[in-house]
């Protein structure tokens, strides 16, 4: 299923995916490719914690020139939200009651103007996958920005 639109992160997910970066694409992305309205300012994406997947994932990064400093792995295994030539990217490795093996079964998948495929978490979870977030201690909802 096409996504439609040139996306600013389809360059993030190509490098993804050449170097077999386990992720999937949430938050307000993840409404948009399902058909709803992104009225979000970044891309959040999870990423799956195994210290390898991790390792990846800074190699990309570094290969994009994002600048991440030498404490990425630290970072990555929490949450970090990085300001590229993109916009905001939120990268987190704890994002639902599930764990990431178990939702990335079920993600679907969808493709970009690139010719990429990438996994985005089924719409179900998407609900379910935000209230947890917000039910952290310090996380409050991100305001919205454009018309509700």
């Amino acid at each position: 299923m096409a996504y439609g639109d040139t996306s600013p992160y389809d360059e993030l997910i190509a490098r993804f995916n050449e170097h077999k970066v386990k992720y999937i694409v949430v938050g307000g992305y993840a409404a948009q490719c399902h058909g709803y309205e992104n009225n979000g300012d970044s891309f959040d994406i999870w990423i799956d914690k195994k210290e390898r997947n991790l390792d990846k994932v800074v190699l990309a990064l570094k290969q994009l020139h994002v600048e991440i400093g030498d404490q990425a792995k630290i970072l990555l295994e929490d949450s970090a939200e990085l300001d590229t030539r993109w916009g905001m990217v939120c990268f987190m490795t704890d994002a639902s009651p599930g764990e990431f093996s178990a939702v990335y079964e079920y993600c679907e998948w969808f493709d970009n103007d690139s010719n990429e495929e990438f996994p985005v978490i089924e719409l179900s979870l998407l609900n379910d996958m935000r209230q947890y977030t917000l039910s952290k201690p310090g996380n409050m909802p991100r305001q919205k920005t454009g018309k509700n």
